[in-house]
């Protein structure tokens, strides 16, 4: 696993597993705790398997497309 850790126009920018990762919301900016981060991946690549047991995750497709294992014909 690599993290390199930068900040370009006021926006934390990580490199982390091939995923350019832009932080838009911190979850320190409010009381709630909410997260909102951006994410470029190349074609084919996908977050590792893991397991949230103390947050939920949230996907909003911008651009092309996804296929979670439960929805592959």
């Amino acid at each position: 696993m690599t993290m390199i850790n930068r900040t370009i126009a006021g926006k934390e920018l990580l490199w982390f597993n091939n995923t350019l990762v832009a932080i838009q919301v911190s979850s320190a900016d409010g009381e709630d705790g909410i997260c909102v981060i951006g994410h470029r991946l190349p074609y084919g690549d996908s977050p590792p398997l893991h397991l949230h047991r103390n947050e939920d995750e949230v996907f909003h497709i911008l651009e092309g497309q996804n296929a979670f294992p439960d929805q592959r014909p």
